[in-house]
């Protein structure tokens, strides 16, 4: 519980999430990588399949497309 640390240690500063996902990357050089995946999570958008608008698997479409067709 946040209170109960706070109480307890009132000299210890508390890290946001973000400052703690900073921090972890920093350390481990570890990275997050974003790539667009099938809806089904058959395959990912990328290398052989950056091309694609359509999953090869399953035929679901690369992006979602709303009722004004974007």
């Amino acid at each position: 519980d946040w209170d109960a640390i706070a109480r307890h240690s009132p000299d210890v500063q508390m890290l946001l999430l973000e400052q703690v996902k900073h921090r972890v990357q920093e350390i481990s050089g570890i990275h997050p990588v974003y790539d667009n995946m099938c809806l089904d999570s058959c395959i990912a958008f990328t290398g052989l399949f950056a091309h694609l608008t359509q999953c090869p698997t399953c035929g679901k479409n690369c992006y979602l497309e709303d009722e004004k067709g974007k």
